[in-house]
């Protein structure tokens, strides 16, 4: 199980870095194929919205089984993401696995 943090802000699942997708997936070219452009407000800023919980700003560990499809990373096992800790990033405006890296053969 990964701990993830996802810093793609725009994605509908963001929450606050916590991803609240159940199963996140990864496809070969370590894109986040589960990223979902969030639906902006009336002005266009998704950001302008007041927090009522405080829960939501408590540190917690978001572990879960993100599967990944991109074979020629050394933290997939059997399709899932074995590392520790993963960060799903913007570039390009696609959300991105920053932990990538290609196996040495």
């Amino acid at each position: 199980m990964a701990n993830l943090r996802c810093h793609a802000y725009y994605c509908a699942y963001n929450d606050c870095t916590h991803c609240k997708h159940e199963s996140p997936d990864v496809n070969d070219e370590a894109v986040c194929v589960s990223f979902l452009r969030r639906q902006t407000m009336k002005n266009g800023d998704p950001f302008l919205f007041e927090y009522a919980e405080d829960k939501r700003f408590s540190l917690k560990d978001d572990e879960h089984f993100l599967s990944c499809q991109s074979c020629s990373c050394i933290n997939n096992h059997d399709r899932i993401c074995g590392a520790n800790h993963v960060r799903i990033d913007v570039s390009i405006d696609k959300a991105k696995c920053m932990n990538y890296r290609k196996k040495i053969d």
